[in-house]
């Protein structure tokens, strides 16, 4: 299942003003991009590389979404407040203990090998 995650749920992890100012913030006459958007399609597609060859609760895949995105259209903006950087490392650690298979209640599909995703740096090639 992939993880979705629309701007109104964003909402509860960021404050008006970050939005507002996300929104606005380095955007010049004529242009389109969206900050909000582009962040919460870049934290949907982390979610979902991690949650790769698992069957992970949507409601769970939105809060790491939710958490990612949030911290990341903080960070753009200046300085994420405490709750969003704690909040973000949670978010990573508890990705990578999914990866890891520390979950015991969250199930893998059935007949999935590889695809996880792979810890560490490139091993060099002579």
């Amino acid at each position: 299942m992939s993880a979705t995650l629309t701007v109104p749920q964003l909402k509860s992890a960021l404050t008006n003003d970050q939005i507002v100012k996300a929104r606005t913030t380095g955007i010049g006459e004529g242009e389109t991009i969206d900050v909000v958007a582009e962040e919460i399609t870049a934290a949907c597609a982390k979610v979902d590389t991690y949650c790769a060859g698992y069957v992970v609760p949507e409601g769970l895949t939105t809060g790491w979404a939710r958490e990612l995105a949030a911290h990341n259209v903080a960070k753009r903006l200046g300085t994420p407040t405490p709750d969003q950087v704690r909040t973000f490392e949670r978010t990573n650690t508890e990705l990578e203990d999914l990866r890891d298979g520390k979950f015991p209640n969250i199930a893998k599909v059935a007949g999935a090998t590889a695809g996880k995703v792979i810890s560490g740096s490139r091993p060099k090639v002579l």
